[in-house]
């Protein structure tokens, strides 16, 4: 049993070329979760993954302010930062270098920080981990990180879902030849969800609305245009965003310490 703290508890970055979410460094944790998913009773190779990513929106967020002020005459644009936490410094520096440009925002600015932070520890916990095969190139959990799912839960297991129902119209760069094994593990998508403690990722819709300007930074970062009248209306989207990814989160570590 593991308790909701313990679900909840950011798992510190190791050194070397492991990630928190590595199965060998959390194995009692897959272990007591998915004990039928060991080495000793499935040929499958596994590799403990992060479901819910704060790089995507955290990435989305730095290009709507580095917008906003490219057009208040700012030269901001630099280089996306590879890593979370660099993500989340740079959204800082461009709120602290540039004061004037957003003082009649700060009580948004400091809920924005707030959740973002909180979204950042979340992302990379227990309860928000889980096993996936390494079967095909690209993985399962590397074709999430892509278009059109950027690494949105929701998306992505939708498609899974379209797979045990609608086999012939599914995506084929989720490789589903290749991991058939991995799939025949579950006799149908709620088996899938049941197994791996899915049901607050498939309740909710995490990914934004399509027709939002967060998919339009993603896409054609150039075309989107950030101004005064719609810099509030911006903030209070990721905001938004990063409080549901949080509660999401929140609400799987309440299924996994239930369970």
């Amino acid at each position: 049993m593991f308790t909701q703290t313990e679900l909840l508890t950011p798992i510190p970055t190791p050194n070397g070329n492991k990630h928190c979410d590595d199965w060998e460094l959390n194995e009692y944790f897959y272990q007591h979760y998915w004990p039928d998913l060991t080495a000793t009773k499935t040929p499958i190779r596994f590799s403990g993954e992060t479901i819910l990513s704060f790089k995507t929106s955290g990435g989305a967020l730095i290009r709507a302010l580095e917008n906003y002020l490219w057009g208040k005459g700012e030269p901001v644009h630099s280089p996306m930062p590879a890593y979370h936490d660099d993500r989340i410094r740079r959204v800082s520096q461009l709120f602290e270098n540039h004061p004037t440009h957003f003082h009649n925002h700060t009580e948004e600015i400091a809920q924005l920080l707030a959740h973002m932070t909180i979204f950042r520890q979340r992302t990379h916990c227990l309860a928000n981990f889980m096993p996936l095969p390494i079967l095909s190139s690209p993985s399962l959990n590397q074709t999430k990180g892509k278009a059109p799912y950027h690494d949105f839960p929701d998306l992505f297991f939708k498609e899974i879902q379209r797979y045990y129902t609608q086999h012939n119209h599914s995506d084929p760069q989720c490789a589903w030849e290749q991991n058939q094994s991995y799939f025949d593990l579950f006799a149908n998508f709620d088996a899938f969800v049941e197994t791996n403690y899915l049901k607050a990722y498939t309740e909710v819709q995490i990914a934004p609305d399509s027709q939002s300007i967060f998919w339009k930074l993603l896409r054609r970062p150039v075309n989107v245009i950030i101004t005064d009248k719609n810099l509030n209306a911006t903030l209070t989207q990721f905001n938004a965003l990063f409080q549901l990814a949080s509660a999401t989160i929140e609400a799987r570590a309440s299924q996994l310490n239930e369970a």
